[in-house]
């Protein structure tokens, strides 16, 4: 024989509205599944986007850095030719002054 008597109607109806209640209080969170499936369909679509914005700048920070590159060979072949044309400068200079004294030493001048 059970401890407690049998419920009656009443009490076996305040029984299923309190979990009807709390199964309703849970499920206020959750949301239909045609919903979280558009959701996840826009997700995809937005990453998919972002991949794309991604992918062009990528694209085009690589033809910048090769546009970065070429300007910088050619920079320092500028600076080759500068640096050679004042290297021969310095030598026509230096071979201008030299000569007389040169010829004086050896004596042909």
């Amino acid at each position: 024989m059970p401890d407690r008597p049998e419920p009656n109607g009443w009490e076996l109806m305040t029984a299923i509205e309190r979990i009807e209640r709390s199964i309703r209080e849970q499920s206020a969170g959750f949301v239909p599944v045609g919903v979280f499936q558009l959701f996840q369909q826009q997700v995809q679509e937005d990453r998919a986007e972002d991949r794309a914005a991604a992918a062009k700048v990528e694209t085009e920070m690589k033809a910048e850095i090769g546009t970065l590159r070429q300007q910088i060979a050619d920079g320092e072949k500028d600076k080759a030719r500068n640096r050679f044309a004042l290297a021969l400068s310095i030598i026509a200079v230096v071979a201008t002054i030299l000569t007389p004294v040169i010829q004086r030493t050896i004596g042909i001048g």
